[in-house]
């Protein structure tokens, strides 16, 4: 069953959803996911109060970004800018780009495609990275190994990918992002949506088979994905959970960034 996510890129719930998706994919072994991208920001001006647009204050768009992630978090509990970014320029007004930059991974390697929407959060959240800049997309798409010249390629003709995005976000009447929608399914809710709700929305529309979670797969859970973050790991278990097997050694702490994440001590 694949579960299509209306996003983009600079969506502060986006990133907040990162840890619930992960929670749904250990949930459900049947369960896979895609963003569709809506295109959220057009141009920063738009966000600004009029009297400030004349003035194209790029300081105060990154402002406005920023208090946006740190509004989101109160909800999501993931972590936001420790700072304000250094995101939209002159040059880039819009997150219309990052969208292409995910589509265009999507068209030339579709299963690592999820894990570079991540990653584009990541190197902006908690590495403090410019992810407009193309050597910033190289070294993440090294760290992914996907060539950096088939992506460059690819990113040449994504205009009609990224219009085939928008239209089926127009379709759905998706004006804002998050909103999720079961392949082949008529049913879509909108909103930021909690691991609970999602698996509700997941057992009412289609059933599929979902596990039994609890503190002893933890370990499993960190053995499963990379760059885990604590923020992620409360979503299905305890905190105890955590302490105790980073008191016996198992799990190890990282400094990722401005941030911690967790990987088997093995590893």
């Amino acid at each position: 069953m694949k579960l299509l996510i209306f996003s983009d890129v600079l969506d502060p719930w986006s990133w907040g959803l990162e840890g619930v998706l992960r929670a749904l994919i250990f949930t459900y072994r049947d369960l896979s996911y895609e963003f569709i991208m809506t295109g959220l920001v057009e141009n920063y001006e738009d966000f600004l109060p009029k009297n400030f647009s004349q003035l194209n204050s790029v300081e105060l768009g990154n402002k406005i970004l920023f208090d946006m992630y740190r509004a989101a978090s109160t909800i999501t509990k993931f972590p936001h800018f420790k700072k304000i970014p250094n995101l939209f320029s002159e040059e880039h007004k819009s997150s219309y780009i990052l969208d292409k930059y995910y589509n265009a991974v999507r068209q030339i390697s579709y299963d690592k495609s999820n894990l570079y929407m991540r990653r584009l959060k990541e190197w902006a959240i908690l590495k403090e990275e410019n992810i407009y800049d193309m050597q910033v997309q190289k070294e993440i798409l090294k760290e992914l190994d996907i060539d950096f010249n088939d992506f460059t390629s690819e990113l040449e003709f994504i205009d009609e990918i990224f219009l085939e995005d928008r239209m089926l976000a127009f379709d759905y009447r998706v004006k804002n992002p998050p909103a999720f929608l079961i392949e082949d399914n008529k049913r879509l809710i909108k909103g930021y949506k909690s691991y609970e709700d999602l698996c509700k929305f997941i057992d009412d529309e289609v059933g599929i088979e979902k596990r039994e979670i609890n503190d002893s797969l933890l370990v499993e859970f960190i053995s499963t994905f990379s760059h885990v973050l604590k923020e992620e790991i409360n979503i299905l278990f305890s905190e105890q959970s955590l302490d105790n097997l980073l008191k016996q050694g198992k799990i190890l702490e990282k400094t990722f960034g401005n941030g911690k994440i967790y990987q088997l001590a093995s590893k």
